[in-house]
């Protein structure tokens, strides 16, 4: 009896095994994979993201020394050389940000355009404080 017991109980053990601890393994691993795969995707468009606003700050600053400060200076700064500036920074913008920088915007938040250009606009009033 206790050497069909072994045998058995063995055999039942490593049943039990195939059927519940080897797809639980699996699955872990599966969720691991996906996981990694994952963060590795959001790294890549934290790095981006921050390129991003860099070039954003950069060309907001831009505009505002070579087109903004002279009109100011001479007091013709108007509501539609606002506007003017504004579509100068976005075509500098534009010019500099490479497709696939658009494209990652796009999945990201659906509207690369109106993120790039609320953008603008935090850069603008962070710039006038």
């Amino acid at each position: 009896m206790s050497e069909w017991l072994t045998d058995y109980g063995v055999e039942a053990v490593l049943v039990i095994v195939s059927i519940v601890v080897v797809p639980f393994v699996l699955m872990v691993l599966s969720r691991l994979g996906v996981y990694l795969t994952d963060k590795n995707q959001w790294d890549n468009l934290d790095k981006y993201i921050t390129e991003i606003i860099e070039t954003i700050k950069d060309c907001v600053i831009i505009t505002n020394q070579t087109y903004v400060e002279p009109l100011k200076a001479l007091g013709n700064f108007t509501e539609a050389e606002q506007r003017i500036a504004f579509e100068k920074t976005m075509s500098l913008i534009m010019e500099r940000l490479s497709l696939e920088s658009i494209e990652l915007l796009n999945e990201a938040y659906t509207d690369a355009d109106k993120w790039i250009r609320g953008k603008i606009e935090v850069w603008v009033n962070l710039l006038k404080k």
